[in-house]
């Protein structure tokens, strides 16, 4: 869940607030809205790049660990036969949501400020609040407090941050239901990626109608 989001983090909170705040915030906005196009026309096609990088990260993030999965089966004594890549593609597919969420959260500051600080507090905020109570609510797991290095009440922090959505064992049950292990199928994950596909779309919407209807110091 936080092994391989940091660095697309760092780059949405910083790409998030370069496309529109920091352009208010500078001045290069009025330079942009004295030519025909419109501020819909500015918002949708910045927030349009911002996906767009997105989508070209993850699609080479999840080539580079299906293929390094697939060597390590050739390399190893099962083969080709044992090979299956349904849950490193979930799991991919979990992060780049958790990533499209936290995107719609700091473009939406970037869209809703004026002030390039007031976007990094809000959107960067929501993404190291995100990180950092997912990597609390860890010591909180039944297997950290077994061994005597977790606290039970630290599970807590798991409802505090977006990347609990991405269930990682409710899609290791359901790649091995699907394999035909004798395992419980869970669907769990489905509903909750569900939900960070929603959180992502709705505030990146609404910051965006801020930014078209808002004053601009021009």
């Amino acid at each position: 869940k936080i092994a391989g989001v940091l660095l697309p983090m760092v780059y949405v909170m910083l790409a998030s607030n370069k496309l529109i705040a920091a352009q208010v915030n500078d001045g290069s906005m009025a330079y942009i809205l004295s030519t025909p196009t419109n501020r819909k026309t500015v918002v949708r096609t910045q927030y349009i790049f911002l996906l767009f990088t997105i989508v070209v990260m993850y699609v080479a993030i999840t080539t580079a660990a299906v293929t390094s999965e697939l060597i390590s089966y050739l390399t190893s004594t099962k083969g080709i036969a044992g090979y299956n890549p349904l849950t490193t593609l979930l799991f991919c597919l979990g992060s780049f949501l958790a990533m499209f969420a936290l995107a719609g959260i700091c473009f939406g500051a970037s869209s809703f400020f004026n002030k390039s600080s007031n976007s990094i507090a809000v959107g960067g905020g929501a993404c190291i609040l995100s990180f950092l109570c997912c990597i609390l609510g860890l010591f909180g797991n039944e297997v950290f407090v077994a061994v005597g290095i977790g606290v039970k009440a630290m599970s807590a922090f798991n409802y505090l941050s977006l990347f609990t959505l991405v269930d990682n064992t409710s899609m290791s049950a359901f790649s091995k239901a699907v394999q035909g292990f004798d395992v419980a199928i869970s669907y769990a994950w489905i509903w909750k990626l569900g939900i960070l596909l929603v959180i992502g779309a709705a505030f990146a919407y609404v910051g965006g109608r801020r930014f078209v209807k808002k004053d601009l110091p021009l």
